[in-house]
C-alpha cells in the first residue's frame, strides 16, 4: 500500500509488518478538516466493531477530509431538579415538568424550579425538572476516496468509511459508519457547542481498517 500526497500538517511513523503472505503497510494520512453543516448520511457504531486485522490487506486512508458545522435544531437540557434554583445569562425559555407534562415561561438570568415560580403544578405528586433549549449542530464530513492500494495496485475492496469524533484528541469515543463505499460524505449530528476532533478511516469487506487520517479540531459553532 502506498501513501498519496495530502494537505499535510503532521504525520505519524509508518508501520510495516507481516504475517504469513500478508504484508501490511499502514501509513498515517494527513488531511485538512474544516467543519460545515447538514445533509449526508451514516450510522452510529461502537468502535469495537472495527478491529484492525493483521491478516488482511488494509486500504489506504481517505484524503482531503473536510467538514462544516451549522445549527441544526435544539434539544432540551436539564438545568435544575424540583426545589432547586438555576441561573444563566440573558433571557431563555424554560420549561418545568416531566415526560409530556410541562409548563414553560420566558426567564431572565435565572429562577426557581418550583410550582410557585412557574404558577402551577404540571405533574402532581411526581418529581419534576427544569429544562432549557440548547442549540445542537450537525456536520457534513467529506473526503477524497482512495483509488489505489499502498502497493500501487487498483483499490477494489472498499466496504465503506468510519468517521470517529469526540471532544478530546485522545478519546474519539463516538463514530459514524458510512456503509456505502460510493459515498464520500457522512453526517455527524447532535453536536453541542465546543471543540470537536475528527478523523476518517477506510474499511474493507473483512472489517479491516486503514490507519485514520490525522486529527483536526474545530470549534462548534
Amino acid at each position: 500500500m502506498s501513501k498519496r500526497r495530502v494537505d499535510a500538517t503532521e504525520t505519524s511513523p509508518e508501520m510495516v509488518y507481516s504475517r504469513g503472505r500478508a504484508t501490511l503497510a499502514v501509513v498515517q494520512a494527513v488531511a485538512c478538516l474544516t467543519l460545515a453543516g447538514c445533509g449526508g448520511g451514516g450510522d452510529a457504531a461502537d468502535d469495537s466493531q472495527f478491529p484492525q486485522s493483521d491478516e488482511q490487506e488494509l486500504e489506504p486512508e481517505p484524503e482531503h477530509v473536510h467538514a462544516l458545522a451549522a445549527p441544526a435544531n435544539s434539544t432540551w437540557v436539564t438545568i435544575a431538579t424540583e426545589g432547586n434554583s438555576f441561573s444563566f445569562s440573558g433571557t431563555k425559555t424554560v420549561r418545568y415538568g416531566v415526560d409530556t407534562r410541562w409548563v414553560q415561561k420566558s426567564v431572565t438570568n435565572g429562577g426557581k424550579c418550583t410550582n410557585t415560580f412557574f404558577g402551577k403544578d404540571p405533574a402532581y405528586g411526581v418529581r419534576k425538572f427544569c429544562q432549557t433549549l440548547v442549540p445542537t449542530y450537525s456536520a457534513i464530513v467529506s473526503w477524497t476516496a482512495p483509488v489505489v492500494n499502498t502497493d500501487g495496485r487498483p483499490l477494489t475492496d472498499v466496504a465503506g468509511y468510519v468517521i470517529r469524533y469526540g471532544k478530546s484528541p485522545t478519546s474519539l469515543t463516538k463514530s459514524i459508519v458510512v456503509s456505502d463505499p460510493g459515498l464520500t460524505t457522512g453526517t455527524v449530528g447532535g453536536l453541542q457547542a465546543g471543540i470537536y476532533y475528527f478523523s476518517v478511516a477506510t474499511r474493507n469487506s473483512a472489517g479491516a481498517m486503514s490507519t485514520a487520517s490525522n486529527l483536526v479540531s474545530k470549534t462548534v459553532p
